[in-house]
C-alpha cells in the first residue's frame, strides 16, 4: 500500500486488515509491512531536526505507535549520512590515510568470514 499512515484493525490479537489515513478500510488475513527506514524518520541538519525521509519525502508516523500498542518493541536504526565537507577547505598535509580492511567481510546477518 503506497500510502503513509495506516492503522491496524485487530480483534482477539488477530489482524483483520488496515485502515488508511484517508479512512479506507482494507480487510486482510495478512498484512506485510515494507516500511523501509522512514518510521518516525528524523532529518538532522546542524542543530535543527525535523520529521522526514529522503529529500522532500515525509516520515511515516503513527505506524510505530500502532505496532507498539500491539506489543511489538521498536527501536532506532541510525542510517545517518556522514556530514558533507567541502574538500577545498581541508588541509590534506595534516591528514593521515586510514586504509580500509583488506577483507571487509559481508554486511549481512550470516556473513561468511
Amino acid at each position: 500500500m503506497a500510502r503513509n499512515g495506516c492503522w491496524f484493525n485487530t480483534k482477539d490479537d488477530k489482524i483483520l486488515g488496515v485502515r488508511t489515513s484517508l479512512g479506507l478500510e482494507i480487510k486482510s488475513k495478512t498484512v506485510i509491512l515494507t516500511n523501509g527506514t522512514f518510521l518516525n524518520g528524523l532529518i538532522h541538519i546542524g542543530d535543527k531536526n525535523f520529521g522526514g525521509g529522503r529529500a522532500a519525502e515525509r516520515s511515516s508516523t503513527g505506524i510505530t505507535e500502532d505496532l507498539e500498542a500491539l506489543g511489538f518493541v521498536s527501536g532506532r536504526m541510525k542510517t545517518g549520512t556522514p556530514p558533507r565537507v567541502d574538500g577545498r577547505t581541508l588541509d590534506y598535509s595534516k591528514m593521515e590515510e586510514q586504509p580500509g580492511d583488506k577483507d571487509p567481510g559481508g554486511f549481512f546477518l550470516h556473513a561468511h568470514k
